[in-house]
């Protein structure tokens, strides 16, 4: 048998407002992927709901404020070998302020405003390519389902 865990959280960061919308990536800093893009993602707290630990991790890995958060009605998902286990994420979409100026912490140590296309070729992994694609259809191209947002 595999265990199945969820502890995890991501998030794609979008500016609000904007015709063509962009996304933000992060290059990893740590040996966890060291060097990747990525987008935000973190780990839940103890006494955390998911939306609770999303809109903390976008605060402590960029210092950005979500305008307004949404369930991105997807879940990645993918097998940790480590923990001979699958892992399932669930994700957000954030909307945020295209002026706010970013901070990062010590996860990362660059960042870029990318459309949704540079960000499904600079991502390494299958899933993650995935969710840009699920956020393109149901997020940019359509706005989404109000009872989405958290």
């Amino acid at each position: 048998m595999i265990p199945i865990r969820s502890w995890l959280v991501s998030a794609v960061v979008l500016q609000d407002g904007r015709r063509q919308p962009r996304t933000l990536l992060l290059q990893r800093a740590k040996a966890a992927m060291y060097g990747e893009w990525s987008y935000v993602a973190g780990s839940v707290e103890t006494g955390e709901t998911a939306p609770q630990a999303i809109r903390r991790e976008l605060i402590e890995e960029t210092g950005l404020v979500p305008r307004r958060l949404y369930s991105a009605d997807f879940c990645e998902q993918f097998y940790e070998a480590q923990r001979a286990s699958i892992c399932i994420v669930p994700a957000f979409v954030a909307f945020v302020d295209p002026q706010a100026a970013i901070t990062l912490n010590t996860e990362h140590d660059d960042w870029r405003w990318v459309s949704l296309s540079q960000a499904i070729d600079l991502v390494p992994f299958g899933g993650q390519r995935r969710l840009f694609e699920h956020v393109r259809e149901n997020f940019i191209r359509r706005p989404p389902a109000c009872w989405l947002e958290v």
